[in-house]
């Protein structure tokens, strides 16, 4: 029964703070002629393979991990200023969060739209209010690079793009690997 209770409290807390670490699939169905639509997913399919292979997950990277923990630490703490500074203002959001700790996070990356930015999928296991089992969970996050070099938080909501393009890539083979594990 505490294990259901986690599960569907991780649930409840991860789509409060706007789907960070819901990872959905969605699919489009379009309709086309028969001709049309196998050249096409044949040619679709070798597009994304070729991507996908030049773009595999990545785990050695101190700034993007680095980055990552603070952000998780900070919305565990509620520390806004700390917040602020990795890009993430929504007070509700992070007010609303019932994890008061985050652990054993690891990241999984891979780049951006731009030279400077990563798309990271974050495995932590969450300490909940009274409940001794820590909960195995996986968020998604867009880091981009700030001028000075800092990395900070995108809100997939607030650009059309960064949201895209994080849907998008939740269907590579490597991060529906990682998503089952």
């Amino acid at each position: 029964i505490v294990l259901v209770i986690a599960f569907f409290a991780v649930r409840f807390v991860t789509d409060r703070l706007g789907g960070d670490s819901d990872i959905k699939q969605t699919e489009a169905v379009t309709e086309a002629p028969a001709s049309e639509t196998a050249a096409g997913s044949e040619t679709e399919t070798e597009t994304a393979a070729a991507t996908e292979a030049a773009n595999p997950l990545q785990t050695d990277n101190a700034a993007i991990q680095e980055a990552v923990t603070q952000y998780y630490t900070a919305v565990a703490a509620k520390d806004f200023d700390t917040l602020q500074n990795l890009g993430d203002t929504d007070r509700d959001k992070i007010n609303s969060n019932p994890i008061e700790s985050y652990n054993n996070i690891a990241i999984y990356y891979k780049p951006g739209l731009t030279d400077s930015s990563y798309n990271v999928y974050v495995y932590y296991e969450a300490k909940l209010p009274n409940i001794d089992q820590l909960v195995p969970s996986l968020g998604n996050l867009y880091l981009a690079t700030k001028e000075d070099g800092s990395l900070y938080v995108v809100n997939p909501n607030s650009d059309q793009q960064v949201s895209d393009f994080m849907e998008q890539a939740k269907n590579d083979s490597d991060v529906q690997e990682l998503i089952s594990k």
